[in-house]
């Protein structure tokens, strides 16, 4: 008996999913796609030296424009108009602001488990919170608006 043929129609009866399992073990599947299915927002009474903070949720469909991205939030919002013209189909934002002592829970685009990164850029005062966050790897987020920077957590 052969084995190759066998092992193939036990992966055909499996299921779309164990295949695609194992085309990305294998690195056929493409980029691993985000997990990503809720995301909270927190704003503690003094958020943000007691400021609205803008707060956009980027989602990246092309693992290629990752690494061309900005790592600060600052950054992000100076280039963000630019950005989001050059690549239409490649980046999508989802742009909030978040008052303290307030509560989010964004409802995520149509597509965005298509992305391959989803990144929070927050327009901080204090340099601590302008660093990006990367959510990618959570599938349900709680992002902390703190005083002079944000925390990112699994949420339960």
């Amino acid at each position: 008996m052969r084995p190759l043929p066998l092992l193939l129609a036990v992966f055909l009866l499996a299921g779309c999913s164990t295949l695609d399992a194992l085309k990305s073990l294998v690195g056929l599947g493409g980029p691993a796609k985000t997990e990503l299915e809720s995301i909270r927002i927190v704003a503690a009474a003094d958020a943000n030296r007691n400021l609205p903070t803008r707060l956009d949720l980027v989602f990246v469909y092309d693992a290629s424009l990752s690494a061309q991205l900005p790592k600060t939030g600052p950054q992000w919002f100076q280039q963000k108009a630019a950005l989001l013209a050059a690549w239409p189909l490649k980046l999508e934002a989802l742009a909030l602001e978040i008052p303290p002592l307030s509560e989010a829970t964004p409802t995520l685009p149509k597509n965005y488990g298509k992305a391959v990164a989803v990144l929070a850029y927050a327009d901080y005062l204090a340099a601590a919170g302008q660093p990006v966050a990367n959510l990618t790897p959570f599938a349900n987020v709680l992002i902390t608006l703190r005083p002079e920077a944000i925390a990112i957590a699994a949420a339960p």
